[in-house]
């Protein structure tokens, strides 16, 4: 008995890495397909919000108007890119706002809704850098997505899943409401990322 638990143990020492890495393959997974259909559903709102006339540009911090879909108002460029603010402006300036969007874009009435936890302090920065330490500890801390928007740069949203993926295979999702500029995959964000590099990712 003692050579089978001796077998047994050493068995599950060697197959343990295995299973965490389907675990954490599967995460990146559930990213990507929730990215994918936040995209998918920005391209909805952009035909529907044409199809009902578009909206009227507006300047950056302007008065917003009535023009919304499902609660969903269009950015303040006026080209039926979607936003969520509770501001007087329809630019997103916060990373609060960019989670609102997120929210607003995931429980849809296409897709399922996604429960996230974020605050002011953990679950975002607007800095023109992120650490990989402040990933990982973001991550420790249970959030399931990341939030990134760098100073000065209001409409932009750049979000990162963390929920159980290893953060070398890191589902990311960056959003300009401003022009409607979507780029999506999977990156390594272990030794963290820059603004000026997440830029360059757009087409």
């Amino acid at each position: 008995m003692i050579i089978v638990i001796i077998i047994l143990a050493i068995l599950a020492i060697t197959a343990l890495p295995k299973f965490l890495n389907l675990n954490s393959d599967a995460s990146t997974s559930v990213g990507k397909g929730i990215f994918s259909n936040v995209t998918s559903t920005i391209d909805i709102y952009k035909g529907a919000c044409l199809a009902r006339g578009g909206d009227i540009a507006e300047d950056r911090g302007s008065a917003r108007n009535d023009f919304n879909i499902e609660g969903i108002e269009s950015s303040f460029s006026g080209s039926c890119y979607p936003v969520s603010t509770t501001s007087n402006s329809r630019s997103i300036s916060n990373a609060k706002q960019c989670y609102s969007t997120l929210q607003e874009l995931v429980s849809s009435d296409t897709f399922p809704n996604i429960t996230y936890r974020w605050n002011a302090t953990g679950g975002s920065s607007n800095r023109g850098g992120v650490t990989g330490s402040y990933f990982l500890s973001s991550q420790e801390a249970g959030y399931q997505v990341f939030i990134h928007q760098a100073r000065n740069y209001h409409s932009y949203c750049h979000f990162y899943y963390l929920d159980g993926v290893d953060l070398t295979k890191t589902p990311y999702l960056l959003y300009d409401a401003d022009n409607g500029f979507k780029a999506s995959g999977v990156m390594d964000i272990s030794n963290g990322i820059t603004w000026a590099d997440s830029l360059t990712l757009y087409n």
